[in-house]
């Protein structure tokens, strides 16, 4: 649709325009509008339960959860409380998730793909309704609850008229963004620079990551932003960086597998077994590091090509002396780079 391919799945409907940079300008915007909790909204305002727990759900779930955390999201942003707002976001999309869970209580597909099937033919509604009445539209993104879309300025207002019309139908409300600028990899991985200048992350460009992702590389996501809003050079951001734990990358392992770092010696290779979690970066002196399947007895490579320095415990010492591999880093940060730059070029 528009140019667009539109993919509908279990967990929601998501499309991207093409790898590129995209700006705002004197004509054009860009425009992004969420629904506040779109699944619990739409299971409340459909009247949907879970069969086992009956109608009563319903009450619980919007007076206790879903409404007290749209009410403290639309207070002005300087008196919200983080804790609320994103406490309650997490019991409220929480309680959904579980209930596509065989294990959980809440168990019950059918009320869980009902909700998820009426999410996508709402935003799927939703953008058909704007670029049908708002000419020269694009639409950037689609992901699972909301929309970003770019076309000329003077059509604000009617974009405003339009939601207000739609959301107002289906008993739901929204939120309106404009950014100057979007870096857009894919759907899961962008960035987003608002008017005032602050910039949304998602993916690989989060820098500030939540405390259950994997924090690895920091230095990278930091150097991308340098990059694609200041001008920066990956390599001059990356070089003259002072602070050892964004250069940190993690290696997990479960019961299946062991993680290994194996060094040269006088007698020969040396493999030591590590704990289920380390820490390390990547230098240019040091050992390599594998993964020991238990199983199979089989072996993978961790950064293969790249020597790591196990770094679980902090040693303070100047910069120069980790002896930090910054070519590697540099490497990292250009993949993503080429993938949304090459990509832009090959267009014309």
């Amino acid at each position: 649709y528009k140019d667009i391919k539109i993919f509908y799945g279990t967990g929601g409907a998501h499309a991207c325009i093409n790898p590129g940079v995209y700006d705002s300008d004197e004509e054009y915007g860009i425009y992004d509008v969420d629904i506040d909790s779109l699944y619990p909204s739409l299971a409340i305002t459909q009247g949907l339960y879970p069969e086992h727990l009956g109608p009563e759900w319903i009450d619980i779930y919007n007076g206790e959860i879903v409404s007290v955390r749209v009410a403290e999201k639309h207070k002005p942003k300087a008196e919200r409380d983080f804790v609320v707002v994103e406490g309650f976001k997490l019991a409220a999309n929480g309680s959904y998730g579980k209930t596509n869970e065989e294990k959980s209580w809440l168990y019950d597909p059918l009320y869980a793909m009902k909700t998820t099937i009426s999410g996508q033919i709402f935003i799927s509604m939703w953008a058909e309704y704007i670029c049908e009445n708002i000419p020269d539209c694009t639409i950037l993104q689609i992901n699972t609850d909301g929309i970003t879309f770019r076309f000329p300025k003077k059509y604000k207002e009617s974009l405003i008229k339009l939601s207000d019309e739609i959301t107002s139908r289906c008993k739901l409300t929204y939120e309106l963004n404009e950014y100057k600028k979007m870096v857009i990899r894919d759907v899961n991985n962008y960035s987003a620079q608002y008017l005032d200048n602050k910039i949304k992350h998602k993916g690989d460009f989060e820098i500030n990551k939540e405390l259950h992702k994997n924090p690895s590389m920091r230095i990278v996501s930091i150097a991308l932003e340098k990059y694609f809003f200041e001008g920066k050079p990956v390599s001059e951001t990356i070089q003259e960086h002072k602070n050892i734990y964004d250069f940190c990358m993690r290696l997990k392992t479960n019961r299946d597998s062991i993680a290994q770092y194996v060094t040269l010696n006088e007698n020969g290779l040396h493999v030591q077994d590590l704990s289920k979690t380390t820490r390390y970066y990547i230098s240019n002196h040091g050992g390599a590091l594998q993964k020991y399947f238990i199983e199979s007895k089989k072996v993978t490579g961790v950064n293969v090509g790249f020597v790591a320095t196990l770094f679980n415990k902090y040693v303070e010492k100047p910069m120069e002396e980790y002896d930090i591999n910054y070519r590697f880093y540099i490497l990292e940060a250009k993949k993503i780079i080429n993938q949304i730059e090459d990509y832009q070029i090959s267009l014309f």
